[in-house]
Order: C-alpha cells, then sequence, then structure tokens
C-alpha cells in the first residue's frame, strides 16, 4: 500500500513524501522527492499546482515505478493543529539549527533557532522545523520532515490517543476534516493505524544530489533537478530496494 503524504503552502507543495506499506516485512518505508524534480518538462510541485493530485500520482508512478493509491494533502495550519491536538512531539534534533531568514508575515523574514538534543515542539515550532532550509538544505530538510512524521506516529503510539483520550480524538478529527484533503476516510484511517502502529518505520531516504540527481537551470532561469543518468531507472531500483529492504 502507497500513501503519498503532500505538505502545501497556497497551491504549492512543498513536501512530497511517500510511505510504502509492506505487510510481509511489517515495515512503513518513507521517501522524500525533492519538489523540484523535473519530470516531462515540469517540476513536480507545478505539476500538482497545474494539474492536481491524480497527475502528480501519475508523475511518481513514472518516476519510482510505485503506485500511490492513496494520499493525504495537508496545509501548514492544519499541520499546526494537529500536532497541537496531540500535545505535541518530542524530537531529537541533531544539529544546532539557526536560520536568519525563515519566511515571517508580510514577505519578511524572521530568525528561527533550535538547540541540538531534546526538544518538545508545538506545532508552530514543528511547523518552523519541517520549512526551515536557509542555514541547511532542501534535502537536510526532507530528512527532517520524516523525523517528524515519526515523533507524530511516536506521539500518538504512546498516548493511545484514538482509543483512550476521546477530547483529543475528537480534536485531532476536527483538524483532519477542516485542513484534509485525502481519499482516505476516518474509519479507513483508523483501522490503517490499528492494523500497521507496530510495523517498523524506515526513515532518512531522500531522493537528492547526494545521489541520483543532478542540479542545473532550466530555459527561465529556474532552479531544477534532473536524474544523473538521463532517466529513472536508477530511482525506480532504488524505490525497489528500499520498499522489499
Amino acid at each position: 500500500l502507497n500513501v503519498m503524504i503532500l505538505g502545501k503552502n497556497g497551491s504549492l507543495t512543498d513536501t512530497i513524501l511517500t510511505a510504502t506499506i509492506n505487510p510481509k516485512l511489517k515495515t512503513v518505508s518513507l521517501i522524500n522527492f525533492p519538489r523540484d524534480l523535473l519530470v516531462n518538462g515540469r517540476k513536480l510541485n507545478e505539476i500538482y499546482s497545474k494539474f492536481g493530485i491524480e497527475k502528480l500520482a501519475e508523475n511518481i508512478y513514472e518516476i519510482s515505478g510505485m503506485i500511490p493509491e492513496r494520499y493525504l494533502v495537508m496545509d501548514f495550519e492544519g499541520f499546526k493543529e494537529i500536532i497541537n491536538a496531540i500535545g505535541g512531539i518530542e524530537m531529537h534534533v541533531e544539529q544546532d539549527i539557526v536560520d536568519k531568514h525563515y519566511p515571517g508575515p508580510n514577505y519578511s523574514y524572521i530568525t528561527f533557532s533550535v538547540n541540538k538534543g531534546l526538544q518538545h515542539f508545538d506545532g508552530e515550532t514543528a511547523l518552523r522545523y519541517t520549512r526551515s532550509r536557509k542555514s541547511s538544505s532542501d534535502f537536510d530538510r526532507a530528512k527532517r520532515q520524516q523525523q517528524v512524521f515519526e515523533a507524530v506516529m511516536d506521539k500518538i503510539k504512546s498516548t493511545d490517543v484514538f482509543t483512550q483520550d476521546l477530547n483529543k480524538s475528537y480534536q485531532l478529527y476536527t483538524s483532519l476534516t477542516a485542513n484534509l484533503d485525502s481519499n482516505v476516510d476516518a474509519l479507513q484511517a483508523l483501522a490503517f493505524f490499528n492494523e500497521y502502529k507496530t510495523y517498523t518505520l524506515e526513515k532518512n531516504n531522500v531522493i537528492s544530489t547526494g545521489n541520483f540527481l543532478d542540479s542545473t537551470q532550466n530555459e527561465a532561469g529556474q532552479y531544477v533537478l534532473l536524474p544523473k543518468n538521463g532517466n529513472f531507472d536508477q530511482i525506480k531500483e532504488y524505490v525497489r530496494k528500499v520498499i522489499e529492504q
């Protein structure tokens, strides 16, 4: 079962993450695809913006060889509300972050900083942690996004929020329905969670310039990413190995 998870800002998607559930190995494998990857002359985030989720799923299939049967699309407010609804998350920050150019109100910049070590994040801090990139790179940001995904799952499992705390369950449900576009309804989501919550999470899988991509510019001078060997064969093989371990 392949689930595509998108985090969006307006009509553009900042995050393109897939979670593949393998019942045979009892694993959930996370893979990030960069928004600037060029497919058929368009960046992935542009494909989503102009043509929608189904067309993006077709292009993820062309890149990776896997078909995303399910999808979840969440905006920034929904992301923050869900994390706040579960009481925040515990994060192990691997290195100090000081980003003096984090996007602020009215096209301004603010400084976002967090110290290395164990930290408790509310929704706003978690969002900044996943969006910050000026002090690192898009690919480091992708790894942090997978970290946050794991922390959210750990928090839900540890508090048993779906079965023990009705108030938190209600908050989570209302946040999801108000800020989530998905072809997974609430009952399906609960069934998936209960069935797969003990599976091992395999993370830190990021398609990047460190493995299969080269960075360049298109005719309009935009930063884009292309596969190093001119096609997606290496990426497909990598994805297959990640999923099948």
